[in-house]
């Protein structure tokens, strides 16, 4: 039941617009903490990002980067 409910919170994700914040290069958490791999190797950690999440594997999603985002600027718009 757990990893079903997982994996049902992920597909709600997909198609979404998501700040992501950069944990290394190309992964980063969304604000409900789902790991995101980013289309964006300059992405730096400690970053903030506009991504759509377009599809997911059994435990990370992966985003499409739209911009890098300045905190407020991003969280404004997403």
């Amino acid at each position: 039941a757990r990893v079903q409910a997982h994996a049902a919170h992920l597909d709600s994700l997909i198609g979404t617009r998501q700040v992501i914040l950069i944990e290394k290069q190309g992964l980063g958490r969304t604000a409900c903490f789902a790991m995101v791999a980013v289309d964006d190797p300059a992405a730096q950690a400690g970053s903030m990002i506009a991504a759509v999440i377009v599809s997911r594997d059994e435990r990370t999603l992966r985003g499409r980067v739209l911009r890098t985002a300045a905190k407020d600027d991003a969280l404004a718009h997403a």
